[in-house]
């Protein structure tokens, strides 16, 4: 194992680095957990005043640097090790990890001076050209393998024409219509019933209206108001029982049904579709030849068939 470094002391080492992390947009190659976890070791030896490496346990780092399984720390340090910004040594199972910060050679020249561009230009220290870390692109990398511009006193130079970071732009939140009105398009239904369901359907049945047709919520919300009126005065929506639950209804799309479907459609003798059983279907028939037959069977069986009825009585 290589030895802890012993220049640190009285070095203010942690600070320096931190702070060429920052110039150098070290989160850009080694990600934030991989930033945290790196400033996180670099204070702790701080804090101990650069006596020895620090010791961690991997339950004891995941807090520290936001992420909550091993596999996020994992990638975090290996990517950090890799950069030069960490020196860990794994000292076996069950046993805490040796760890120490680093500053990679490219990067231990670097004057470390405020990156703040409200800071003016000062300083006998050149112009610095840092070559850009980390391959991604963001608001300050241009291109991939492009450079930062350090001007004197450690300013950062931003790209003159840098490529924005991705925006990602939410999608367009669905027309919802208001309580408001849902209880006047269900008071105006002839069946209330489930107005928990009733309501998920209402609100989806508008907004699929409202981008099929391309109308406003309020024209969407008015016409499905007058189509439930139309319906209640309809035969159908005068079938108590037999008419449609209000989701049903609506998740079937019934509104968009001509208002002669909504009639109760005989076939021209009386008897209705829905129950077969007017005055002249075959149903009644039936019924009345058993009713007549009963009659018959009865008569037989008392031995009151063709039987004369008997004379009155002279009480009568």
């Amino acid at each position: 194992m290589p030895d802890y470094p012993t220049d640190r002391k009285n070095s203010h080492f942690a600070h320096k680095l931190v702070r060429r992390m920052i110039k150098t947009c070290a989160a850009q190659q080694i990600g934030a957990q991989g930033f945290a976890l790196v400033t996180a070791i670099a204070m702790t030896e701080d804090a101990k005043r650069y006596s020895a490496p620090v010791t961690f346990y991997n339950g004891q780092l995941l807090p520290l640097v936001g992420v909550r399984k091993w596999d996020g720390l994992n990638e975090a340090r290996r990517r950090a090790v890799e950069a030069g910004w960490l020196h860990y040594e794994s000292m076996g199972t069950r046993r805490a990890g040796v760890y120490w910060a680093t500053i990679p050679p490219e990067y231990a020249d670097l004057d470390d001076s405020p990156v703040d561009e409200t800071i003016p230009a000062t300083g006998d220290n050149p112009d610095e050209t840092i070559p850009a870390t980390g391959g991604k692109v963001g608001d300050n990398q241009g291109i991939k393998g492009g450079t930062i511009r350090v001007q004197r006193g450690g300013t950062i130079i931003p790209n003159p024409n840098p490529t924005p970071s991705p925006t990602h732009k939410r999608a367009p939140r669905k027309p919802k219509p208001t309580k408001a009105d849902f209880d006047a398009w269900y008071a105006a239904y002839p069946r209330a019933a489930e107005p928990k369901t009733a309501r998920k359907a209402y609100d989806k049945a508008v907004a699929e209206l409202v981008v099929a047709r391309g109308q406003p919520l309020t024209e969407v919300v008015a016409w499905l108001l007058t189509r439930a009126e139309a319906f209640a005065a309809s035969d159908k929506g005068k079938s108590g029982r037999y008419c449609p639950y209000p989701a049903t209804w609506l998740n079937k799309g019934r509104y968009d049904e001509p208002d002669e479907t909504w009639r109760d459609a005989t076939n021209g003798s009386g008897n209705t579709k829905r129950s077969g059983v007017g005055p002249d279907s075959p149903a009644r028939h039936r019924q009345r030849d058993f009713t007549e037959y009963g009659d018959r069977h009865f008569e037989q069986a008392s031995g009151t068939a063709d039987r004369p009825a008997p004379a009155p009585s002279a009480q009568e």
